[in-house]
């Protein structure tokens, strides 16, 4: 064999040897993205926000009072009889619609939205029975990171803009020490929020009429995962928690 063609045989010799290992390079990428994500598709799948068996597509509207019947917003939303007058609902609240000429903020159509479903799902009062709508809702949990700057000189604010709602940033004082916390908030996980409304039944109008009232509203969630961070300054856990309001 020649010089020349033994350094050929070297040349492909190394650069087959640099795509087996390049292709040994992707296929550990692409095995971890892999588990990645199954793993975050297996722990989205066991939150059962709420489960799914059963749950009926409809849609829900909040209307203005008779007799027009404009409606004021509308939403799709699933539902679901769970029995012993429970009901399970969840509203896609990325599709919620509002009227314009009614300028209500997000907060205010989506109360008289959930209003407007329970009034849809109920049946004809007086029965003087408790009924209980669940509604489910999908949040993401939060966790606070802090970074704590040390100052070592004496500081001053250099200027601030004519917005700036005044003070001075938030100096604060350890163990002799002058430092400046910088925050971030991380999305830890996902959360289930359920807030069960109590209804009954009840006169009014010198006990003529008889209408449904809220007679109880609470909220409960699950889902968020135990957080294994320590705050640097206290060594304290930093929660991992949802904000369900």
């Amino acid at each position: 064999m020649t010089f020349y063609k033994k350094v050929q045989f070297k040349l492909k010799f190394l650069q087959l040897k640099k795509e087996l290992k390049l292709k040994k390079i992707a296929l550990k990428i692409l095995l971890i993205f892999s588990i990645l994500f199954l793993t975050i598709n297996e722990s989205k799948g066991q939150l059962n926000c709420p489960s799914q068996g059963g749950l009926i597509d409809w849609w829900g509207f909040a209307q203005n009072d008779y007799p027009s019947l404009d409606w004021v917003a509308k939403a799709p939303f699933k539902y679901r009889d769970a029995g012993g007058n429970i009901f399970d609902i969840k509203v896609d609240w990325s599709l919620l619609e509002k009227e314009p000429i009614y300028k209500l903020t997000d907060a205010q159509a989506k109360e008289l939205l959930i209003q407007g479903i329970i009034h849809q799902l109920l049946p004809p009062c007086p029965n003087f029975q408790t009924y209980t709508f669940k509604f489910y809702e999908e949040k993401p949990c939060i966790k606070n990171a802090t970074c704590y700057l040390k100052v070592d000189q004496s500081n001053s604010v250099w200027c601030y803009d004519n917005n700036w709602p005044g003070g001075e940033p938030s100096w604060f004082w350890y163990n002799g020490t002058k430092y400046y916390p910088l925050n971030s908030q991380l999305q830890c996980g996902t959360a289930c929020c359920v807030t069960e409304y109590e209804i009954e039944c009840e006169n009014y109008v010198h006990g003529q009429q008889t209408r449904f009232k809220i007679v109880n509203k609470t909220t409960v969630s699950f889902g968020c995962p135990e957080s294994t961070t320590l705050d640097c300054k206290t060594g304290l856990i930093t929660p991992c928690e949802v904000d369900c309001e």
